[in-house]
């Protein structure tokens, strides 16, 4: 059997725990563009990414995500709206961790009334915001998943999945996908 396709058909290894994580993606459409950060340190370091990160304890996935993408790009979205901007989750186990991560993906329109970007941070200690056509995404020097997911929603921003990937062992430092799978059409959970 070739190595890939056993590797494939391999069983993931079963979550000692999971953690849940919010992603925000935020597009302006009306100048075709989407904010990015350069992470500067922890997981994905010289990586572009969407916002987000841990939720902590007590908070929902919108407050989580409401908190992250204020702390990280100074952009105020109120939990409410961002509820609404739910488009999915995704999920990700590592070939060397019994780990296994729950991202809460939300995609924010920053040209809403709704939303106050006026104050966009262009650095903090974390990571520093970056503005780029939505037809020149740097997927090369992101996380190997975006590749997949996000086109899709860079292509209707409305659209509603799962996704399901396994990272080969390395974790960021080797960056690549084992397998995946996405759910086209299914509600966040």
């Amino acid at each position: 059997m070739h190595e890939n396709l056993a590797s494939l058909l391999s069983p993931l290894p079963s979550p000692a725990s999971t953690k849940s994580y919010s992603l925000i993606v935020c597009l302006s459409p009306s100048s075709s563009r989407i904010l990015l950060g350069l992470k500067k340190r922890g997981f994905g370091t010289g990586l572009y990414n969407s916002f987000g990160g841990k939720i902590e304890q007590g908070e929902t996935p919108a407050t989580g995500a409401a908190r992250e993408l204020e702390e990280e790009a100074g952009v105020r979205c109120p939990v409410n709206h961002m509820e609404r901007c739910r488009v999915g989750d995704l999920h990700f186990t590592f070939a060397d961790t019994n780990n296994k991560m729950l991202v809460h993906l939300f995609c924010v329109d920053l040209d809403s009334a709704e939303i106050d970007a006026s104050s966009i941070n262009w650095e903090c200690d974390e990571i520093a915001p970056r503005w780029f056509p939505m037809s020149e995404v740097p997927f090369g020097n992101m996380f190997a998943d975006d590749s997949v997911w996000l086109p899709m929603l860079l292509k209707d921003a409305s659209a509603r999945f799962s996704g399901y990937f396994h990272f080969q062992p390395g974790g960021d430092k080797v960056n690549l996908v084992d397998s995946y799978f996405l759910d086209l059409n299914s509600s966040p959970q």
